[in-house]
């Protein structure tokens, strides 16, 4: 009997280096494609829309006015007056959360959102 060689499969042997490249190459397509991806979502949403931080939105940022009233400060006495004042705001807000219908295709109008544009704009 002749002995026969054994046939020994030829080992694929990647450098760790290429994995390593690979997967940091990986990494950042994938965060760019999810990034890209988010993006797209905040401007289809319609989000992008009340976002004044934009550029775009320079000029309004300086007309835009606060309400001191609805705000209460941290420390001080609690008494009736405030109670009062409290919930007569709270009554307001809560009738205009009411009247409000969040699957209307008004839902995000400026003024259903409380948002007063200035003049000229």
């Amino acid at each position: 009997m002749m002995d026969v060689p054994e046939i020994v499969p030829e080992k694929r042997e990647y450098n760790g280096r290429f994995r390593f490249i690979m997967m940091v190459s990986a990494s950042i397509v994938i965060a760019c494609l999810l990034v890209f991806l988010s993006l797209k979502l905040y401007d289809w949403s319609g989000a992008s829309q009340l976002d004044f931080s934009l550029p775009s939105y320079n000029g309004l940022r300086k007309d835009i006015k606060t309400d001191d009233d609805v705000n209460f400060p941290s420390t001080g006495a609690i008494d009736q007056s405030t109670i009062d004042q409290f919930n007569q705001q709270f009554s307001a807000q809560l009738k205009q959360a009411k009247e409000s219908n969040g699957f209307s295709t008004k839902a995000l109008d400026d003024g259903s959102l409380g948002i007063n544009m200035p003049d000229g704009q």
